[in-house]
């Protein structure tokens, strides 16, 4: 069977920053685990969110990635989000993560594995998904439906990629 190192997971790991979508996330992460090698192992799959992983406010802004980071934790796979310093496997893995200047840099996080010698580092892009433009917000509250309604209209992807596609 295959049994890669590491599997590296690059965002939108939802399609509209839903619970639900986070919890089968979640779900799909100890399944991976367990399917590639044999138990759960968070420190083999690196996880970073994208742009869809953003909740976005009445006011238009972004959480910058809270609702990802509250439901996604490091017992399943390694995200940007979480304590300053972990170890994993003994400490074979380490994570180190920093947000240095929330306001210029996203949190990020170095990934060193101590016996293959090597550094991943997992850079949140979608971290300044900054602002739905209030003239775009304004043409949607003079129309029917809900703020929520319309703004999941900018979202018009809302596909779902099934676990048996996946593992088969």
């Amino acid at each position: 069977g295959i049994a890669p190192d590491v599997v590296v997971i690059s965002g939108d790991v939802s399609s509209v920053a839903a619970p639900a979508e986070f919890d089968q996330f979640r779900s799909f992460c100890a399944e991976l685990g367990v399917a590639l090698w044999g138990r759960i192992t968070p420190e083999r799959i690196l996880v970073v969110p994208g742009n869809h992983d953003v909740t976005w406010a009445a006011d238009g802004t972004a959480d910058r990635m809270q609702a990802f980071a509250s439901s996604i934790g490091e017992d399943l796979c390694i995200t940007p989000f979480g304590p300053v310093h972990s170890v994993f496997d003994g400490g074979r893995v380490e994570v180190t993560r920093s947000s240095p200047n929330a306001s210029m840099v996203p949190p990020f996080a170095v990934v060193r594995d101590h016996t293959k010698s090597i550094d991943f580092v997992l850079l949140v892009s979608g971290y300044f998904s900054g602002k739905v433009p209030e003239e775009v917000r304004n043409c949607f509250t003079g129309a029917l439906g809900t703020f929520e309604e319309h703004q999941n209209l900018l979202r018009v992807d809302k596909g779902e990629v099934s676990q048996e596609y996946l593992f088969h």
